[in-house]
C-alpha cells in the first residue's frame, strides 16, 4: 500500500514537472515575442510620423511614377528630365503635389 502511494507521488510530481517545464517553455517564448514588439515600437513610433507626413503625397507621387514609366521611358535622360518638370507642374494645376525628392 506504502509502495503504491509512493508511485502515484512520484507519477504525480513527474506529471507536474513537466507542465513546469512546458510552461516554462511557453513563457521563454512568449518573452522572446514581446521583446520583439517593444523593438518594433520603437521602430514603427520613427516611422509613422515621416508616413503621415508623406501621405499628402500619395497621388501625386503615383501619377508622376505612373507617367514617367509609361511616357517617358523611351526618351533620353536630359529629355526627360525636362519632360519632368514639365509633368510635375500640370501635376501642381490639377492640385496634386508630388515628393519634393521624387
Amino acid at each position: 500500500d506504502g509502495r503504491r502511494e509512493c508511485q502515484s507521488t512520484e507519477a504525480e510530481i513527474a506529471e507536474l514537472q513537466a507542465q513546469v517545464n512546458a510552461t516554462s517553455a511557453q513563457y521563454s517564448r512568449c518573452a522572446k515575442v514581446l521583446e520583439a514588439l517593444e523593438s518594433d515600437l520603437g521602430r514603427w513610433s520613427q516611422i509613422v510620423p515621416k508616413l503621415e507626413s508623406r501621405a499628402k503625397f500619395r497621388v501625386g507621387d503615383a501619377a508622376l511614377g505612373a507617367g514617367l514609366i509609361a511616357l517617358l521611358a523611351s526618351f533620353p535622360a536630359s529629355y526627360r528630365s525636362v519632360l519632368s518638370a514639365r509633368f510635375i507642374s500640370v501635376l501642381m494645376t490639377e492640385r496634386q503635389r508630388a515628393s519634393p525628392d521624387f
